[in-house]
Formats: structure tokens, C-alpha cells, sequence
């Protein structure tokens, strides 16, 4: 029987903190008057303002791949996979693919930003809720039967497979909600980071480490300046 901290970190990590954890660290909020407008549990919410959905995409799209990619090594070595799953694009996931999902339940769901009518919106909303919903549950039962494997000393079962394509399926669901523009931006950007990682590896391979990092510097400097640009904080 597995420890109930078995897969903690990777819940921590998508899911966030607990409701008890939550509350010790939140400062405490004013008490809203009647004059809010407000009624029940929202009057007593305050959601914090999204960034714009183009800061968000690229780290889900990358996700996507990552989480793809690792099909040949869920199967093979359950310890490495699991290192994956907490490095890379899925460092800060949890927050981007919740964000995603919120703008798809905003806009109806649609790619195109238009709706039907209200019941489609209202099903649209539902629909996408269940992709982020079915990310999370997808990325802890992978990380589940990875952790099972690797304490055991075995090969994955084929459940992992099973739940690692379930996962690239719910995230290929939520980005199919994305407008056509910010989703091939979004590709553009993924596309640019893994130019300039590759370069940067390529010259880590033939430099000495004493010219490394002034060489891959020059070498994918304008890319990564690109990134700086359209990113914050992106290929540092």
C-alpha cells in the first residue's frame, strides 16, 4: 500500500495549497457591504485579474510537448519520468492552464471567440472546466503509477501510457478553445525557445565551459531577445 504522501509534491504542485495552508498565509480580507452587490459566497471572493491569454498559451502549448515527448521514458524509466514532470514547461502549469481555462469558460469556448446563444456558452464552459479538470487527474495517476513502478523496481504499467495520453488529450482539448492567432503566436515562441536551447547545446558540446556562455550568447542572441520581448522573464 502506498504512503498517502505518495504523489504530495506533484498534488502541491498542480492543485496547490490546502484550504488550512491557504488560509495561515492569505491576508485577511475586508468585510464587503451589502452595498457590493454581491450576494453569498461572491461577495466574500475576490479573484485576482488575469494577465492577457498570450502569457499563458506558450507554457501549455510547451507543456503539451514535454508531456508528449515523454511517452518512450513513462514506459521505460518511471524515476526520470517523474524528475520530468516537475521540471521544464510544467514548472507554474498549474496557474497557466487554470488561466487558459478561464478565458475558454469566458468566451464560450470557442476558438473563433463567437457563441450560438446562451446554452452553448453554459456547455462550452462545462466542457472546458472537464479538460482542465481531467489534466489535473491525468498528471497525478501518471505520476502515481510512476511512483508505484520506481518503488517496486519495475517497468510502468501500461496505465501510465494510458494517463499520459489522457493528459495530452485534455490539454490538446483546452488549446483547441484558443483563438487561431494567439495559438500560432504561441507555436512561434515554443518554436524560438527550443532554437535557442538547441543552439545553446550545440555550443555547449564544441566550446570549452570557459567560452560557453559567451558563445551561445552570440549564437541565439537575437532569439533570445525575441523572447524577452514577448515574454517577461522568458529565456534567461
Amino acid at each position: 500500500m502506498l504512503a498517502s504522501g505518495a504523489s504530495a509534491s506533484l498534488s502541491l504542485l498542480l492543485l496547490g495549497p490546502g484550504p488550512a495552508e491557504a488560509a495561515a498565509s492569505a491576508p485577511a480580507a475586508a468585510v464587503p457591504t451589502l452595498s457590493s452587490g454581491k450576494r453569498g459566497i461572491a461577495a466574500y471572493v475576490r479573484k485576482r485579474k488575469l494577465d492577457p491569454l498570450s502569457s499563458y498559451v506558450p507554457a501549455v502549448l510547451a507543456a503539451r510537448e514535454q508531456l508528449a515527448g515523454l511517452e518512450g521514458l513513462a514506459a521505460s524509466d518511471p524515476v526520470e519520468a517523474r524528475i520530468e514532470l516537475r521540471s521544464g514547461a510544467f514548472e507554474g502549469l498549474r496557474d497557466n492552464v487554470r488561466a487558459v481555462g478561464e478565458y475558454a469558460g469566458s468566451s464560450g469556448g470557442s476558438s473563433s471567440g463567437s457563441s450560438s446563444g446562451g446554452s452553448s456558452s453554459g456547455s462550452s464552459s462545462a466542457s472546458e472546466n472537464n479538460a482542465v479538470k481531467s489534466f489535473f487527474e491525468s498528471v497525478q495517476k501518471l505520476d502515481y503509477e510512476l511512483f508505484a513502478a520506481a518503488r517496486e523496481k519495475r517497468d510502468p504499467s501500461s496505465a501510465a501510457v494510458e494517463s499520459l495520453r489522457a493528459g495530452v488529450a485534455a490539454l490538446d482539448a483546452l488549446l483547441a478553445t484558443v483563438p487561431a492567432a494567439d495559438l500560432a503566436e504561441a507555436r512561434r515562441l515554443v518554436a524560438t525557445a527550443a532554437k535557442v536551447e538547441k543552439e545553446t547545446a550545440a555550443e555547449e558540446r564544441k566550446g570549452s565551459p570557459s567560452s560557453t556562455t559567451t558563445t551561445a550568447a552570440a549564437v541565439a542572441g537575437d532569439d533570445e531577445k525575441e523572447l524577452r520581448m514577448i515574454v517577461p522573464g522568458a529565456a534567461r
